[in-house]
């Protein structure tokens, strides 16, 4: 499989009728396996056989569902009702034309093999099914459109039409609370910003430190901007119902493939709207940046967008994740690091540009304290820290440490420790004065049980509640009770998924526990304080397959 060239508005190729498919071979078959990874690496949602310089009637579209239907040969056989919308091209980059399309299609076809077959769709996928098979015919959108537009023009059809519902709402909400918004993080967080006056579309990327970043984030961005959210926070009552309201997140999956992620922020890119994603996934444990997300240099450089690499420092010891809803005031600040135009995009790899935002958004919280020291004021400053740290350093029990107050003491030896408004340890023969090195240790100490354990568990914890999610705005109870896991399965109540079949693993919150074993997704839930973070390093160490996010 290879990437191709996709063929530019002008050449000869994009003019031609193409001819039928006879030989349904291993020619074809490379072929339709090429334009699905060009169709991925540019992100659109539909792709001709002649954008890629080859003359043949084969097409592939990505559904709602972004499943790839690949159509051989294809003809419309039906159509029903009318739809007038936004359409562009990946061979006409960063124009768009309103176009009439109907609202229902039948497509007959073959597949790879040649077998016959129809599919119908509406909405996206019937006006791509109409989009891709004019282009076997020799024509482009470009010829039922008026006018095509681009940069603030888009921008402005965009905001009056609107191809988000609620559009007009959301701007009007963003512009509206958004000082407000400003006033009040620095109430609460000694929150400072430096105002950035890009203009859109622009994929704006930030590092994640505590749970009000889109928040902190919007104070300095004027225009409206989307965000990439996680769904369950979306399904939380009556707060998730409101937010979605207001603001209409773009939904991520806690574990898991991101594909469809991505493509519904590649669509809001190239329609001229402003998207802001968090590539680390998840808020950091240690006041450490956290490993990106690798699809984001490929969105970049395809969506035809401006990046911005934005910066948030102070947080990790003003909102530590593992206090839950604690809030330390002291000073956070937030500016943009460095705004790169689609044109510098464009020369530089996906690999590039991810180098260059792991370093513009690299932080080491701890090292900025020890350089500058701030104070972090609040009350019970070690509550809740046993979340975190669940193996006492100098008798190595595990779930022995106790929070209270500003100190944290292992019951089981009398070991004892504070925690400081700088964020630093104190304490008689402590083997780490801060959080980072500390965790490190831990991990370390997780990898030595995952290899030792043979047949016994390598962790247990009781009075567990576990949950199937549903869908995306629902879950179901599984059952309650032990939570066990081994080197080859983990033992869920009424559940045992073997452990090469986990694909991806992450925290909701400090506590709920998200499994991913294929198409099914698992909440755990925790009634008393366990240390949920270890299985994320025992099932990243046991199954290097799977996706790790913290």
């Amino acid at each position: 499989m290879a990437l191709r060239k996709i063929a530019l508005e002008g050449e000869e190729c994009l003019t031609r009728v193409c001819r039928p498919v006879t030989d349904f071979n291993s020619r074809l078959h490379t072929l339709l396996d090429d334009m699905a990874d060009t169709l991925a690496e540019s992100g659109g949602v539909g792709l001709a056989a002649p954008q890629v310089g080859i003359l043949r009637r084969v097409c592939v579209v990505l559904d709602a569902d972004d499943q790839l239907i690949e159509l051989v040969n294809p003809e419309i056989i039906r159509t029903e009702g009318e739809q007038t919308g936004l359409e562009g091209c990946l061979s006409v980059p960063g124009k768009y034309g309103v176009v009439t399309r109907p609202e229902v299609v039948r497509v007959r076809a073959q597949d790879r093999d040649g077998e016959w077959f129809e599919v119908e769709d509406e909405g996206l996928t019937a006006r791509c099914f109409c989009h891709e098979i004019e282009h076997l015919d020799g024509h482009l959108f470009v010829e039922h459109t008026d006018r095509l537009m681009e940069g603030e023009e888009l921008q402005k059809w965009l905001e009056e039409h609107g191809t988000v519902k609620g559009r007009r709402r959301h701007v009007f909400v963003w512009k509206a609370l958004r000082p407000l918004a400003k006033l009040i993080c620095w109430i609460k967080f000694g929150f400072t910003c430096e105002k950035t006056n890009v203009k859109g579309p622009y994929l704006l990327v930030s590092n994640h430190v505590t749970n009000w970043d889109p928040i902190l984030v919007a104070c300095s961005f004027p225009e409206q901007t989307y965000f990439v959210t996680s769904e369950h926070l979306l399904r939380a009552g009556l707060g998730g119902k409101l937010v979605g309201w207001l603001q209409s997140p773009i939904p991520r999956q806690k574990s898991g493939s991101a594909a469809s992620t991505v493509l519904t922020m590649m669509r809001y890119l190239r329609r001229g709207m402003n998207v802001c994603v968090f590539p680390e996934g998840n808020r950091t444990w240690d006041g450490v940046t956290a490993e990106f997300l690798p699809s984001i240099g490929k969105l970049a450089r395809s969506s035809g967008a401006s990046l911005v690499t934005y910066k948030l420092t102070g947080g990790y010891f003003a909102s530590p994740r593992w206090a839950g809803n604690s809030i330390r005031r002291g000073k956070m600040h937030g500016e943009a690091v460095r705004v790169y135009s689609p044109e510098e995009l464009r020369a530089m790899s996906p690999q590039e540009i991810n180098e260059h935002i792991v370093s513009d958004l690299h932080e080491d919280a701890y090292e900025r304290q020890r350089k500058n020291p701030v104070r972090f004021e609040g009350k019970a400053l070690a509550e809740h820290l046993e979340r975190l740290l669940f193996l006492c350093p100098k008798c190595g029990r595990m779930h022995t440490l106790q929070s209270r107050d500003d100190t944290v003491r292992c019951w089981k030896c009398g070991f004892s420790f504070r925690y400081l408004p700088t964020g630093f340890l104190v304490g008689e023969d402590i083997p780490f004065d801060n959080l980072r090195d500390w965790t490190r240790w831990q991990k370390g100490e997780i990898v030595r049980l995952c290899d030792e354990a043979e047949d016994k568990p390598i962790f247990t914890d009781t009075d567990v509640r576990v949950d199937t999610v549903a869908s995306g705005s629902s879950t179901k109870l599984l059952g309650r009770g032990d939570m066990r896991l081994f080197r080859g399965t983990l033992e869920l109540p009424k559940a045992e998924i073997p452990v090469s079949e986990i694909t991806g693993v992450s925290l909701m919150g400090p506590q709920d526990l998200y499994i991913s074993a294929g198409d099914t997704h698992y909440v755990i839930r925790s009634s008393t304080v366990h240390c949920m973070v270890k299985y994320l390093t025992a099932l990243s160490h046991l199954n290097g397959d799977v996706h790790y996010g913290e």
